[in-house]
This record gives C-alpha cells, structure tokens and sequence, in this order.
C-alpha cells in the first residue's frame, strides 16, 4: 500500500512512466477485482495503466460493499471517473443475480440495502433469527449452532461465525474450548494470543519457573515480544552497544524459540533492569506472589500486584484498545475459574495448542472478522451480537456499518444464523423485515 501510495503521489505531481522497466505497457487484459474498495491513490495508478496499454478493462464491485471508508474507499471510482481520467468508453453491466444463496436471502440482502436482489442459485437459504438478553446467552447459542453442525456430520470449515469487534470472540472461544471445538481465525487472533494475555502468561511462567506451559517455539516467540511491549523494555548487550533494539529483540526471539528458559534470563536481565521503577515494583511483587500462593484466587490475585488496569492504561493510548484489552483479561479469568488454578489452565492451553496444530483444516470452524471473508463463502454463517451500539457500532458510519452486516450475510449458502438481542436489537434486524420481539408471534417474524 505504501509503494502504491508513493506511486500515485509520484504520478499526481507530473512524473511519466515513460521509461519504466517494468511497467505493464503491454498488458493485454486488466482485471480488477473489488472496485468499491478503491481509494485515490489505487486509481490514480490504474487509471495511469489504462492510459499507457492498449488492454482490455474489466472492472467488478459492489456499491454496498464499501467498508474501508477510513482508508479512502470511495465507491465513486465505479462512476463515470474512468471515462473522465482516461480515454476508455465503458459499458456497465448490473450485477444483481446471485447464484451463491437463495431466494430467501436474497430478499434479506435487497431490504437491508435498499435495491432489487434476485437468485439464479438452484438452492434456498435457510434463515434464522434468535433472540439473547446477555453477551453469554449469545455466545451459548453460537456454540450450540455449531455443535449442532457437528452433530450432523457437517464439515466444519463450512462453518462460519462473523464478528464485528474482536473482544466479541472472547466467550465464543471459551465455550468452543469447553466443548472441544477446533477454530481457526482470520482477521484478527484468538484472545488468547493477543499481547496482553501473552503477557501474562509469561509473567505467570518466568515467576513460577514453569516453561512447560510455553512448550510451542510460536507461542514463546509471541510471549517475549508482548514482554518486551509491555515493560517498553530498552534492550541493553555487552560488547553490543550500536546495535539496533530491532537487531538485539531480533536475537532475543531467536534464542527463546531454541531454549524456553531464555525467557527467564530476558526478564531478569533485561524486563526488570530497565523496567521503570514502579513497574518493577509491581512485576517483583507479582513474582513474589506466585512464589508463595496458589489456589482459584491465585490469578486474580497476580493480577491485582501488577495492577494489571494500569500497564494496560499506559500502553494503550486508545480508548477503544484499553476496553478490549481489558475485556480480554476478564475472559481469561472466566476461562480460569473452572480450573483448581491458573496453573492447571495455563497447562491446558498449552495442551489445547498442540491439538489445534494437529487439527486438519476440515475440522476446524471459522471464527473472523468481517473484513477478512470478502469474496468468500461458507454453507453456513451466523452472525451474532446484532445489539444497537455494537452492531452497528456507535463509532461506526451508518452506510460502512450497513454494508460490513450485508457483506456478512451474504457470504452464506445454505444457511445464515443471526443473534440479535431481545430488547437492543441492532436497527438493521428491523430493516430486514423482522419486527421487535414481542410485537408479533415469533412463528410469524423469525423466517
């Protein structure tokens, strides 16, 4: 994005391509795929490929499929700017059949963004509405859709679930790990590999001396590096002292992927030696902890030396990331209650990633984001959290937030699950034709 970017900022100030080697000045055929998700800079370059080949152009988008607005997406490149940037004549084509779901959905589709929507497709897609009144009733209903495809000898990569935030995925995978259910992610991590809660599990490990819950070269590499974030660590080696901190964090990494005790010699060498002194008050009083405690009371005990709310104030500057970092620590300490103690959680994790890497792909569900899944398709999707503030979110422009919903529906086949809550329901649920519970028989509105 940054070449592409500084090309098209070389080109707006008057520079020719005249004389680039490897510029496509032969192309024969230019295909561009996701046209709504073109910014300035995108079409400045194209527009410049268009002008200097003799190829033919074909261009394909979705008007309401536009959900990177922050970045400049603009769907007014699909106009008339190509004929007014470049010589080409165009001829449009309406694309508003779809043979990927059925009738049913497609009625949804045309609703929520206000246009005619038909299927060519030789199936129907079934479609469910159900209602939650808390953030766990929608994650139980999530993971009993899935257990349900999994009952019926369904392939589970077919099986996919479409979140709006990240935090969102927090009791999903709790539950999806109670119940032994493999996932992969896409478009962000699993909560459990996400920096504040490596960070955790490394101060957990290095006080207890326990490296056989950081057992995966992967795992250790992603500890160190949130321990090196959250202590702003500045990394300081003999006989090393021009060396770059990207060069010496590089060599770090690299030696705690070969020996899982590095870990220890990094936090004490380095984490706490440079840590700032009331960080390092409070990292040694949490190790100080774990040396003499155990028990179900232990993390939340860990957690209050460290004063975990305020590492997690200062590294994050964002409002929005400090909610969900800590959102996150609370999902781990739910997660961590049904066990005798963290401990025997942080093992079973350990465990539990052993077995997701020996998962075949077949077997795994989906967990995304929205984003991630443009132009794919699963047989089944359940979006969940249709609640109004999240879904769509109060920070959210209304068209952005409408077109992530449409493009989340519209990548299923045979099946589409929405969760939406019984006295918040997101406004898009009324748009789509169902009406707010209690109003109408479910029988008659739930289709």
């Amino acid at each position: 994005m940054d070449a592409t970017y500084d090309l098209a900022r070389h080109l707006h100030d008057g520079e020719t391509v005249a004389g680039l080697r490897n510029w496509p000045f032969d192309a024969q055929i230019v295909l561009v795929d996701e046209m709504h998700d073109l910014n300035y800079a995108m079409f400045r370059v194209l527009a410049e490929i268009l002008n200097t080949s003799q190829s033919f152009f074909c261009g394909m988008g979705d008007v309401d499929q536009v959900v990177h607005e922050s970045t400049g997406a603009d769907a007014v490149f699909m106009g008339s700017a190509i004929e007014e940037h470049t010589a080409r004549s165009i001829q449009r084509y309406p694309l508003t059949h779809s043979y990927r779901f059925g009738k049913s959905l497609a009625s949804k589709a045309g609703r929520l963004a206000a246009k005619r929507y038909s299927s060519h497709a030789g199936h129907d897609t079934q479609i469910a509405l159900q209602r939650f009144s808390t953030p766990e009733e929608c994650a139980a209903l999530a993971v009993e859709a899935a257990l349900q495809w999994k009952r019926e000898r369904r392939n589970m990569s077919e099986f996919a679930i479409l979140l709006r935030h990240p935090v969102q995925s927090v009791l999903i995978e709790n539950l999806l790990i109670e119940n032994e259910l493999a996932f992969a992610m896409s478009g962000f991590e699993s909560y459990l590999k996400r920096p504040e809660i490596l960070f955790i599990r490394g101060l957990m490990a290095v006080a207890t001396d326990d490296m056989q819950s950081l057992t995966h070269a992967d795992t250790r590499e992603q500890v160190l590096t949130a321990l090196h974030f959250f202590s702003g660590t500045q990394i300081e080696v003999a006989n090393r002292p021009n060396e770059s901190q990207a060069t010496l964090l590089a060599d770090a990494i690299s030696a705690v992927r070969n020996n899982a005790m590095f870990l220890t010699t990094f936090f004490t060498n380095q984490v706490l030696r440079t840590a700032e002194p009331h960080l390092k008050k409070r990292l040694i009083a949490a190790q100080r902890l774990a040396a003499t405690q155990s028990g179900p009371t232990f993390l939340r005990d860990f957690l209050a030396a460290l004063d975990i709310h305020a590492i997690i104030s200062d590294v994050y500057v964002s409002r929005d990331r400090r909610s969900e970092a800590l959102s996150n620590i609370e999902g781990l300490q739910l997660a961590a209650g049904r066990f005798d103690s963290a401990f025997a959680y942080f093992h079973f994790l350990n465990e539990l990633e052993q077995k997701q890497r020996d998962f075949k792909d077949s077997k795994r569900l989906h967990i995304a984001s929205i984003v991630s899944v443009k132009g794919l398709e699963f047989a089944h999707v359940l979006v969940p959290h249709l609640t109004q503030g999240e879904f769509p979110a109060g920070n959210g422009t209304s068209t952005e937030e409408r077109n992530l919903l449409y493009v989340a529906i519209t990548r299923a086949k045979r099946q589409l699950t929405l969760l939406a809550h019984a006295e918040r329901p997101s406004a898009f649920v009324e748009r789509m034709g169902y009406r707010r519970a209690g109003t109408t028989p479910d029988a008659a509105i739930e289709t």
